[in-house]
């Protein structure tokens, strides 16, 4: 039998690992690719950290990206007097291998996030909280 011969047989018969092996290494390489990828810009939800004034972004970590929309009824642009919800962040200049959640508005900010009232269509650039009645 010759090499050739022998070498179609090992991949007839082990199609399926070969597969699944294939497989294995190219969603590996996507998950990889994934960690560089660049944050969007938008609305991410923030919290207070439990110290200190809540408008200041050194107390304001960022919990998660909501979207380039702020569609909730408990977080709001209009409102002014009650404590913020979410940010909207300009991500442009900010490093893609950085995360922002886990930091806060002003960590996010020293790495190049940038707070943007214009997008946000807020005059701050903040969410606010909507009371409840």
């Amino acid at each position: 039998m010759s090499f050739f011969s022998k070498s179609v047989k090992v991949v007839k018969d082990q199609f399926f690992t070969l597969a699944l092996a294939a497989t294995f290494i190219g969603f590996s390489a996507f998950k990889y690719a994934e960690r560089f990828a660049a944050p969007e810009s938008g609305w991410y939800q923030i919290q207070h950290t439990g110290s200190g004034s809540e408008d200041n972004p050194q107390n304001q970590e960022i919990v998660s990206f909501i979207g380039e929309e702020l569609e909730s009824e408990e977080c709001s642009i209009t409102q002014t007097l009650t404590p913020p919800c979410a940010v909207y962040l300009d991500m442009s200049l900010f490093p893609p291998n950085e995360d922002p959640i886990n930091k806060t508005v002003d960590q996010a900010d020293g790495l190049g996030a940038e707070i943007d009232p214009l997008s946000a269509g807020s005059a701050d650039g903040y969410a606010r909280q909507v009371p409840e009645n």
